[in-house]
């Protein structure tokens, strides 16, 4: 397992901004979770490799910077959007996963939803956003707008719906999801696809409930804010951050 991610380049590699041992750190505990909960040995070591593979930033023909699994935020102004914050996404909906009796340890959920399937579920959903999904911002960008990141437009997003980049980047390293996976993946984190499946399956509900709570309940209570809204907490109301 690789740790030598590519940061030098990166425009507020600041610790008094940006904690990179913590980002190395919660890289490292999600692989490992990987490494123990996924059963199927062959599909673990496939998926750590995967990760290692989109952990570190990238350059693009132009000289543009994108960041990989290990720095790139869940958004660049919803939640979680700051450095590193797909990866404290990922484990906030292992977290919340495992702290729920009904998600966890409800038999009639046992029967259709794995703790495997769950977490291959939940690395999956936003697989898209570690690879050309973020360009990282120049220091004159970061100083005038404050944002770390900018939507991409790179060649892939532009050619490629989110849905169909995870699985290219799947397919890169040889997994294959099985069906209610797929329907999970089309169904709900894919990008909001256009055509979503006829049915929704168990895990995908389950996976669209985890995902929820994480964005638009835990990290919007952690900010208090939702969408670029401040949360009035006397009255439940949202009012603009510039009021």
């Amino acid at each position: 397992m690789s740790t030598d991610i590519v940061v030098a380049d990166y425009p507020i590699a600041d610790p008094t901004r940006v904690n990179l041992v913590a980002c190395d750190q919660q890289y490292l505990r999600l692989c490992a979770l990987v490494s123990s909960k996924i059963q199927n040995s062959e599909l673990a070591v496939r998926l750590v490799g995967m990760l290692d593979s989109i952990a570190g930033t990238k350059k693009d023909s132009n000289g543009n910077l994108y960041a990989g699994m290990l720095l790139a935020p869940a958004s660049v102004a919803h939640h979680h959007s700051y450095t590193g914050g797909l990866v404290s996404h990922i484990l906030e909906m292992w977290e919340i996963y495992q702290e729920s009796p009904y998600l966890h340890g409800a038999d009639m959920l046992k029967a259709q939803v794995t703790t495997e399937s769950i977490l291959l579920g939940i690395i999956v959903h936003d697989l898209h956003k570690a690879v050309y999904n973020y360009r990282i911002c120049t220091k004159e960008e970061f100083e005038k707008s404050g944002r770390i990141v900018a939507y991409s437009d790179h060649m892939s997003v532009k050619h490629l719906n989110p849905d169909q980049r995870t699985m290219a980047v799947l397919a890169e390293h040889g997994i294959a999801l099985p069906v209610l996976q797929l329907n999970a993946l089309f169904s709900s984190e894919g990008g909001y696809a256009k055509n979503p499946p006829q049915s929704i399956s168990v895990l995908a509900k389950t996976l669209y409930l985890l995902d929820d709570m994480s964005a638009n309940v835990v990290d919007c209570a952690r900010t208090g804010t939702i969408y670029g809204y401040k949360v009035d907490p006397t009255n439940d109301c949202l009012n603009h951050l510039s009021n």
